[in-house]
């Protein structure tokens, strides 16, 4: 980020910068202790999101290990130095607040959602998961079973498998293919020396940013992080390692299950997460299928009653992205509902967006943006991809600049950029 955009004041009591942006809602810190804090303050709210995360995930584990990172996301809630399960729970859940955490294929995320009064309680609970939590090999036997129940349910629900599956064959060789949940095998085979020496070198104050938006003092939320004395004797290096780009493989693939629908996922590359033509990717993400009135929808459910559901998907990593179509419809109109799906892109990269459809799927990005200032928990999430990620602080007022700037001819070299290709399809149901 430019000099213009902050200046860098030094606080004298905890020797940490403090950077201000031109925009006063955003407040950066990197504490003594190795953690980064980001803060966006939003008056008139009464509640505050709050968020600790670490840029690692499924891709980054060690290949012996798939399913570490939501392994070790689950036994944090089992008990630490100071708190026991239920103690967890209670003392967020007793004032009101929420806990809730996620894994994903590249970012791990724990946060509470609460009122202003009871963030003290809320940054303890979270330092405490994050730095303090302590493995018990009884609670890991029980937990292994939780998973494995996880795996199960998600195996039976066929939306939610499909992509998994895509994922293996997009990918196959990759640490981005594996499930983020692990496998019956890889789970059962963890020990509890291998998870707790994982969780001590992976969960360190350096790989860590804690950000909150809503309405938040962020010399407050400083202090209060600063007054944890026992993340200065953990270990301030970052430990997180460069991950390599998983290369696109085109496929076409099928599995049998009982069900009544027949599920489809058509798959193409995309941009990285900081790409320069990112925005173009969110547009035709909308024009394809982000809604109601998008081309896929309006053809296979209105205009010929192929399927209740279908939508598209954008999901953008660190070094790759992904395109996803996903289309349920009888199992008997499977390849009818497939073609009409492909000619439809073929016919789109051949002719590109017209001007009033461009005109219809930009004016929803920008919609999109401006509203989704208005939900805290996204832009608690925000400020994390920002510092994660784009390595600067990107207001609403910037993205929407992105999204203005974007031209007809931008959106069709996207198309014939990234989807003029052979895409990656699942078809998963009955025979």
């Amino acid at each position: 980020m430019s000099d213009s955009n902050l200046s860098n004041v030094e606080d004298p009591k905890t020797k940490t910068n403090a950077l201000v942006f031109e925009d006063s809602r955003f407040k950066k810190s990197k504490l003594s202790s190795g953690l980064t804090l980001v803060t966006e303050s939003i008056k008139g709210r009464r509640s505050v999101h709050l968020g600790f995360h670490t840029l690692w995930g499924s891709r980054h584990e060690p290949n012996d290990m798939a399913g570490a990172a939501h392994l070790i996301e689950h036994m944090v809630f089992k008990g630490t130095k100071k708190r026991t399960a239920f103690d967890i729970v209670k003392d967020i859940e007793s004032v009101g607040a929420e806990i809730s955490a996620s894994t994903g294929r590249e970012m791990t995320s724990y946060s509470t959602q609460s009122l202003k009064k009871d963030l003290p309680l809320c940054v303890d609970v979270l330092l405490d998961l994050c730095f303090s939590a302590e493995f018990d090999p009884e609670e890991l036997i029980k937990e292994k079973e939780v998973v494995l129940s996880e795996i199960a349910m998600g195996r039976e629900n066929l939306e939610e498998s499909v992509f998994d599956f895509a994922f293996e064959e997009l990918f196959k060789g990759h640490a981005l293919a594996r499930p983020i949940t692990g496998t019956e095998d890889s789970v059962n085979s963890m020990s509890i020396q291998s998870l707790t020496k994982l969780y001590k070198d992976m969960y360190t104050p350096e790989n860590f940013v804690v950000t909150a938006a809503g309405d938040v003092d962020h010399e407050e939320i400083k202090a209060f992080l600063e007054l944890e004395k026992t993340l200065n004797n953990n270990n301030l290096a970052s430990t997180t390692k460069a991950v390599s780009e998983a290369k696109f493989l085109a496929f076409q693939s099928v599995f049998q299950k009982d069900s009544e629908q027949s599920h489809i996922l058509v798959n193409f590359p995309a941009p990285k997460y900081n790409a320069d033509n990112r925005m173009s990717a969110h547009l035709v993400n909308n024009a394809i299928g982000g809604g109601m009135s998008s081309l896929l929808f309006q053809k296979i459910r209105e205009d010929l009653g192929l399927g209740y559901t279908i939508y598209s998907m954008l999901q953008c990593f660190l070094k790759e992205g992904v395109m996803s179509i996903y289309l349920a419809t009888k199992p008997e109109k499977t390849l009818l509902a497939l073609t009409e799906v492909l000619g439809l892109l073929e016919n789109l990269v051949k002719m590109g967006l017209t001007k009033d459809e461009f005109k219809l799927y930009k004016t929803q990005l920008l919609s999109e943006v401006l509203m989704a200032e208005d939900d805290l928990d996204h832009r608690m999430q925000s400020l994390a991809v920002n510092e994660l990620v784009y390595r600067e602080i990107r207001s609403t007022d910037q993205i929407v600049k992105e999204v203005e700037a974007l031209s007809l001819q931008d959106v069709n070299n996207y198309l014939k950029t990234y989807m003029d290709k052979e895409p990656g399809i699942v078809m998963l149901g009955a025979k």
